[in-house]
């Protein structure tokens, strides 16, 4: 199915979740399962940088932007969870999210991007896991009915990413719709409902 809107988005980003969670609520309020509404998923990668060994998150926030960070995580956390979304970053695994995305281009292949994606949320930001790990991304793919595929993933990914630099995009989240219109950044659902049919 050719996507009507493509939602851009880090797994590793916060407000991405946020937006995330909202936008399929929207959906499914409208009578879609997420996974066969014509929902599709670009990557943006925050940190190509990361390893994917990971790194303790709350380190490499605090390395990076001092302990003012905290603030305004509590303030994230505390937006996320009224869509029923815990952030728990002392858990947090910061690593590379590459192999993620290619693993969100293979379940949308397959009709379960929702489903993939909501799995790696969750697994980054409530659970602790490092969404780099082969292991974990093949164990969550096999959960969903999804094969991950090497080649067909990464060269798509790139294509993606590409595409996404060339449009200048350095933030997340944004919702494109095929006719090239933008809503960018994190809305209420009121506003996405208008947007979303």
């Amino acid at each position: 199915m050719t996507p009507k809107v493509s939602l851009i988005i880090d797994v590793a980003c916060a407000w991405s979740y946020i937006a995330f969670e909202r936008v399929t609520s929207v959906i499914t309020s409208k009578g879609w399962d997420p996974d066969k509404y014509p929902l599709g998923f670009l990557p943006h990668q925050l940190d190509p940088s990361a390893t994917t060994a990971g790194e303790p998150l709350l380190r490499v926030l605090h390395e990076r932007f001092g302990q003012s960070v905290d603030q305004e995580n509590e303030r994230v956390r505390v937006i996320a969870a009224q869509e029923g979304i815990r952030l728990d970053y002392a858990s947090g695994i910061h690593a590379n999210t590459f192999d993620a995305h290619r693993a969100i281009y293979d379940a949308s292949q397959a009709g379960r991007g929702a489903s993939m994606v909501r799995a790696l949320f969750k697994a980054h930001f409530s659970d602790g896991k490092n969404i780099a790990d082969p292991a974990f991304l093949e164990a969550t793919a096999k959960g969903l009915g999804v094969e991950l595929t090497r080649d067909e993933s990464t060269e798509s990914v790139n294509n993606s990413l590409e595409f996404v630099r060339r449009e200048k995009i350095s933030g997340v989240p944004i919702l494109l719709w095929e006719s090239g219109a933008t809503l960018r950044g994190v809305h209420d659902k009121s506003t996405l409902s208008k947007h979303i049919l």
